[in-house]
């Protein structure tokens, strides 16, 4: 009787820790509705992250507390989506309008032509 209380308890935290975790999906595209690759899809204030498919699609187990997923690609703004109990988050990223603010071009050396 002790043996399967004490196995009822372990089978019951185990299902616990997996409803805990829930696995949100989606595909991540340009301002021009083509699918991004290599974008990376963080939950923020954990270490739990992935990277987008050649297709732009990504599955990510949230852990518990997880509530915001962070999207980000050189050249892109980052982006910040609130989870709030969905399993599918589309984003669409904006390319990030920076200017340099100087370009400095040098130059060292000669060059003879010969003929």
């Amino acid at each position: 009787m002790l043996k399967r209380s004490v196995l009822f308890i372990l089978l019951l935290l185990a299902n616990l820790s997996l409803i805990a975790q829930q696995t949100v999906t989606g595909t991540v595209k340009d301002s021009g509705g083509q699918p991004m690759s290599g974008v990376t899809v963080v939950v923020q204030g954990t270490t739990a992250g992935t990277l987008t498919g050649v297709d732009g699609k990504y599955t990510l187990p949230v852990p518990a507390g997880g509530t915001t997923l962070q999207f980000s690609f050189i050249g892109y703004a980052t982006q910040d989506v609130a989870i709030a109990g969905k399993s599918v988050v589309d984003v669409t990223l904006a390319e990030a309008l920076k200017g340099l603010d100087e370009v400095v071009v040098v130059g060292y050396g000669t060059l003879k032509k010969k003929w």
